[in-house]
């Protein structure tokens, strides 16, 4: 919804009735309003954001009454202090208004009630209609107060946006409008501990302490994999960067830096590949010991057993000579194969089932036979000491040389931090922090995922335990099978809320580098712009050519330049269709880099409504020239010393 137009009465400077038309042009899409420091430029601001949001935003323990109308006013008269404001496409379709009265008793003006705040909106039948609920038609239709700074803001003070970090994500948070999901995500998970006490009251006291056991290790596996991918993130951008320097350090050295520089690569991708056979051959030794030690701890027991095979073979019994299948198909048949009767009780029966007893079964037999070699197999790894040897002496030798890269590379770093080449010095400086970053968060990445496996294998343990001591209900099971539901949705909108503000956080991270590159003077002094997340909190940083951080040396201009473009981009994101005022936008900005940026904005905020407050240094001949085709509305805010107000007149 755009602004139409501004009225204000007797709002501190601006005495009388003031009516400010804006430009609703999209082609000419900027409201210009010119004004020497102390005219009321500021207070213009202030008029339109008491209007909205009343004495919340603005500072009124001064007054808000125009000295002039004050002074003016006789004994037992009131006077109105009021600020309009009608909004729409093209024909208003809402306005918004907030008065207060003064009064003046015993020769002193007081206020005379509380503000009062009205909206106004057009109904296609019934015509103007008062809205029941002001505040909450504002925050639907037009901006949130806790956003209204985004849009509305001193550009002088643009820069100490960047000074509070832990705000940043924060803000940007509320631009991505993630306070819904957020809301969602507490009532789904309140929904959760419900259905998780339900479930509960259907579990005997044992089983409960033992839900309460797995529900605190899935929470510490939760932590552990947040905090894994944290680190992992880090490294990821600590590899990049660490490729930048070994770019700059290649293409921009002398001759004896830039071969220093490729032998360092070759030997830190030799170290690499050196500490990846490295944790090679500390797996194969693990794997060779867990495999072996149960057989160590088993050998007499084997070694008897393939005793006893091979003395029951050599006596000739394994494999015996007749199967004792057979000679219980004989005994079943009660005939013997020489057609001789085996009748119960017979002298020949008797001898045949002692002989039975005799015979291994035959399922023995073939077990016997095939163990004999598969104990043979496991008593040849009992002698696994060579190939251990073996192991730790080629570990021992891989250990070596690492340690020899390692110390090339560190003679390597020594060298260049003696170079005469600042950008060298600086940039191998920033490596070496980089590099041990990165070998702590790869040290705490091993921690941490030994940490998540041990629960894991606690959580499975614990799952078959539980599930021998359930009660098994049909409730018990229809309950469960609720909660993990509402359990898994609550992960769901986690992983939604946590994609869709590193989306918004990417394209502010993408905008804010375009515009900031297209508007700096100095385009070569800086090499990047990055919103970096660190998980409570984003970092903006701005790195030099050197790729040193350097937002907290550069100059003031600079930064509202940086101000300038991050305000830009967070209008772009936000999806709100809503205006820009800028108070005082090119005032730290000297004239060549104003012109440049005159010649820009209009292009980064186009089809957006545009209003700047400007002094007469920041709207040079220069600067009107280039935003002059963009311009549907141009005033002059005109100071009377006489009455000590102003009136908002057209340029001239």
């Amino acid at each position: 919804m755009k602004l139409l137009d501004i009225t204000i009465e007797n709002f501190k400077q601006f005495g009388g009735t003031t009516v400010i038309p804006i430009s609703t042009d999209p082609k000419k899409n900027f409201t210009m309003i010119q004004g020497a420091n102390g005219a009321g430029k500021s207070n213009l601001m202030s008029a339109i954001l008491w209007c909205m949001y009343g004495d919340k935003v603005i500072n009124v323990s001064t007054g808000i009454l125009n000295d002039h109308a004050e002074k003016t006013l006789s004994e037992g008269e009131t006077i109105v202090v009021r600020v309009t404001t009608k909004w729409g496409e093209k024909e208003a379709e809402c306005s918004i208004e907030r008065k207060c009265e003064y009064v003046k008793e015993n020769g002193k003006v007081f206020r005379n009630g509380p503000t009062a705040g009205i909206v106004n909106e057009i109904d296609g039948q019934k015509g103007w209609r008062k809205v029941p609920t002001p505040e909450w038609y504002i925050e639907k239709h037009l901006i949130p107060e806790e956003l209204v700074g985004f849009f509305f803001f001193d550009g002088e003070k643009m820069d100490e946006y960047f000074m509070d970090t832990s705000k940043v994500k924060t803000n940007v948070e509320k631009i991505a409008q993630i306070d819904v999901l957020n809301s969602a995500i507490q009532t789904i998970k309140a929904t959760v501990n419900t259905f998780w006490k339900e479930y509960k009251g259907f579990s005997s006291p044992e089983e409960g302490v033992l839900q309460e056991q797995d529900e605190k290790i899935s929470e510490d596996m939760l932590n552990f994999q947040k905090e894994r991918d944290e680190l992992v993130d880090r490294n990821k951008k600590i590899a990049s960067r660490l490729e930048e320097i070994r770019e700059v350090l290649l293409n921009k050295s002398p001759a004896m830096i830039n071969k220093l520089e490729q032998d360092r690569r070759r030997l830190e991708d030799e170290r690499i590949g050196i500490a990846r056979q490295i944790q090679n051959v500390g797996t194969t030794k693990k794997e060779l010991i867990s495999s072996s030690l149960p057989v160590v701890f088993a050998v007499h027991a084997l070694s008897y057993s393939k005793d006893l095979i091979e003395g029951e073979t050599e006596k000739g019994v394994l494999p015996p000579n007749i199967k004792n299948t057979f000679l219980e198909e004989l005994l079943e048949n009660g005939v013997c194969i020489c057609g001789r009767s085996i009748e119960e009780g017979s002298e020949h029966r008797v001898a045949i089932e002692t002989l039975l007893n005799k015979v291994f079964p035959d399922d023995t037999v073939r077990d016997a036979v095939d163990g004999k070699y598969v104990i043979e197999d496991l008593l040849k790894r009992t002698n696994f000491t060579a190939e251990y040897s073996n192991l730790l002496k080629k570990e021992r030798q891989l250990v070596s040389d690492l340690s020899k890269r390692n110390t090339d590379i560190d003679a390597i770093s020594h060298t260049l931090q003696k170079s005469d080449v600042e950008e060298v010095r600086t940039l191998d400086a920033e490596r070496q922090k980089l590099e041990s970053e990165r070998d702590k968060n790869n040290i705490r990445i091993g921690t941490v995922g030994n940490k998540y496996a041990s629960l894991h294998r606690d959580k499975e343990q614990l799952k078959a335990v539980i599930a021998k001591s359930s009660k098994n209900s049909v409730e018990q099971k229809k309950a469960h099978a609720v909660w993990e539901y509402a359990k898994t949705i609550e992960t769901y909108m986690n992983e939604v809320k946590k994609s869709i503000v590193d989306d918004v956080r990417k394209r502010l991270e993408n905008e804010t580098r375009s515009y900031f590159f297209n508007m700096i003077w100095k385009k070569e002094a800086f090499s990047s712009v990055d919103i970096e997340d660190l998980g409570a909190q984003y970092k903006i940083s701005l790195k030099n050519e050197y790729g040193k951080e350097s937002l907290g040396r550069i100059s003031a201009g600079e930064r509202q330049v940086l101000a300038l473009a991050f305000t830009a981009a967070l209008y772009h994101v936000s999806g709100y269709d809503v205006p820009v005022i800028i108070d005082t936008p090119l005032g730290r900005i000297s004239d060549v880099p104003s012109e440049n940026i005159a010649q820009s904005l209009p292009h980064y905020l186009e089809d957006t409504q545009v209003v700047m407050l400007v002094t007469d240094k920041e709207y040079s001949p220069a600067v009107r020239k280039k935003l002059l085709p963009h311009i549907g509305k141009e005033y002059l805010i005109r100071y009377d010393e006489k009455t000590m107000c102003s009136k908002v007149v057209n340029y001239e």
